[in-house]
C-alpha cells in the first residue's frame, strides 16, 4: 500500500507536522511520498518528496489570490482562504497510482473539489485537521462563530460584507465535495477539534480518529536532562511568528506588565523564540530573542528551559506542547481549543484564554519543580512515540 501526502508547505506548524508524519511512516517501512510547494533543503533532497515547480504565470496567479484574500476579503488578521488554485496537473499519474491520498493544508496547491472530482470514488482519502479550514467556507480558526456546525457559513464575521457570499458558496461547494468521496477519514490531533468535526455540516458523516501529531526524532534522544542555570529560571514563549494573531503574545506581555513586584523578575530570564520585534517588556526584565530554524537547536534550547508559556487565543494542538514535554519542561497554557488537553496527564497549570490577569496570577504563584523534568520527559516519550503514531495512521489507511 502507498500513500501520497499533499501539503502546501513543509514549513509552519501544519507543514512540519505533515513532514514529520511522512518521515515516521518511512521509518516504519511504509511507502510514503509527499507533494508540496515548498520545504526545507533536507526535504528537497528526499527522493520521496516532490516540490512543485510552478510556472511564472502560476506563481503570479497564486500571488494575486493571496493578495486578494488577505487584503480585500479578510476583515482583519485572521486567515481566510475560500479560493485555492490547483497546480497538480503534472502529478496526475502519481496520484492515480497511490492507494491513499492524505490531505493536510491545501491552499494554492489544490482544493477539495478537485480531489473529490478526480479521486473521490476510487481512492481512500484521509484528512488531518491542522486547523478548522476543512470544516468551514474559508476561515482557518472560527473563533466564537459556530455557523459551520449548523447553518453553513451564511454570514462569516471574518470577511468584509461584499464577500460573504463567496464564503457561503465555498462552504456549499466543500460540503458537496465531501459527499462525493466514498471512503473518507478525518484525523485530529486534539479531542476539541475532533468533536467539532463530528458536529460539522461538512464532515459529520465520515470516520473520525484522534491521533496526536508526531515529533521530530531529535526529541526522543535520551541524554541526561540538562539542568537549567541555577541562578536564573528560564521561561520561554515559542512561535515561528511571534505576533501570529492566534498565539497570544500580547496576552503574555500584558500579564508580565501586570506583575508589580520587580523582585519577581530578578531570578528569571525570558526567552522569545521566533521572528518579530519585541516591545512593551518591563524595563527590569532580562530577556533574549532567538531565531531557531531547526529541531536540534530547539531541542538544545528547551533542555535549558524551565517553563514554556503557551497563551494561545485560538489553537488546535501546537507542536510546541509535545516538544516541550519531551524536553522535560513544565507548561502553563491557555484553555483555548486543544491546548490544555494534557494538563490532567502532565499536571500543568491552565488559565482562561485571553485573560492576562489570570495568567499573571499563575506566573507569580508558579512553583518551579526541577525534580519532575525526568518524569515529564519519560512519560512524554511513551505518549508521543513516533512508532505508535505511525502505526495508528497505518490502521486508518487500511480501514
Amino acid at each position: 500500500m502507498s500513500v501520497v501526502h499533499l501539503s502546501t508547505s513543509l514549513h509552519g506548524g501544519a507543514g512540519i507536522a505533515a513532514y514529520r508524519l511522512h518521515k515516521a511512516l518511512v521509518k516504519s517501512n511504509f511507502n510514503s511520498k509527499m507533494i508540496a510547494l515548498s520545504g526545507p533543503l533536507e526535504a528537497e533532497r528526499d527522493s520521496n518528496i516532490h516540490i512543485v515547480k510552478r510556472s511564472y504565470s502560476e506563481r503570479g496567479i497564486s500571488g494575486a489570490v493571496t493578495f486578494i484574500q488577505g487584503n480585500l476579503i479578510q476583515r482583519g488578521s485572521e486567515l481566510v482562504t475560500p479560493i485555492s488554485m490547483n497546480v497538480l496537473k503534472e502529478f496526475r499519474d502519481e496520484l492515480r497510482a497511490c492507494k491513499v491520498l492524505h490531505l493536510h493544508n491545501l491552499y494554492n496547491l489544490t482544493n477539495i473539489e478537485e480531489i473529490a472530482a478526480s479521486f473521490g470514488r476510487d481512492k481512500k482519502i484521509v484528512i488531518t485537521l491542522h486547523d478548522q479550514r476543512h470544516l468551514t467556507g474559508g476561515c482557518h480558526h472560527a473563533g466564537s462563530c459556530n455557523q459551520y456546525l449548523s447553518e453553513g457559513c451564511r454570514s462569516c464575521p471574518q470577511v468584509r460584507r461584499p464577500f460573504k457570499k463567496v464564503i457561503e458558496s465555498s462552504f456549499v461547494s466543500a460540503r458537496d465535495a465531501f459527499s462525493k468521496i466514498s471512503d473518507l477519514s478525518l484525523v485530529s490531533p486534539s479531542e476539541w477539534l475532533l468533536e467539532r468535526a463530528r458536529k460539522s455540516l461538512i464532515a459529520r458523516n465520515c470516520q473520525h480518529f484522534l491521533i496526536r501529531n508526531p515529533v521530530d526524532e531529535n526529541f526522543f534522544a535520551k541524554p541526561e536532562i540538562k539542568r537549567p542555570l541555577l541562578d536564573k529560571k528560564s521561561i520561554a514563549f515559542i512561535s515561528l511568528d511571534l505576533w501570529n494573531p492566534y498565539k497570544g503574545l500580547d496576552v503574555y506581555l500584558d500579564a508580565l506588565r501586570r506583575i508589580s513586584d520587580p523582585s519577581w523578575f530578578y531570578d528569571k530570564k525570558l526567552l522569545f523564540l521566533g521572528r518579530g520585534a519585541i516591545s512593551g517588556i518591563p524595563k527590569e526584565v532580562e530577556y533574549e530573542q532567538l531565531l531557531i530554524d531547526n529541531s536540534q537547536a530547539l531541542r538544545d534550547t528547551l533542555l535549558d528551559t524551565d517553563l514554556v508559556v503557551i497563551p494561545s487565543k485560538e489553537d488546535n494542538f501546537p507542536n510546541v506542547i509535545a516538544e516541550s514535554l519531551l524536553s522535560g519542561c513544565d507548561l502553563v497554557t491557555s484553555d483555548s481549543g486543544g491546548v490544555s488537553e494534557l494538563s490532567g496527564t502532565f499536571g500543568h497549570q491552565v488559565f482562561s484564554s485571553g485573560n492576562s490577569e489570570s495568567l499573571q496570577s499563575i506566573l507569580m504563584s508558579h512553583q518551579f519543580e526541577s525534580d519532575r523534568r525526568d518524569w515529564r520527559a519519560t512519560k512524554a516519550r511513551e505518549f508521543f512515540s513516533s512508532e505508535r503514531i505511525a502505526m495508528a495512521y497505518r490502521r486508518v489507511y487500511t480501514q
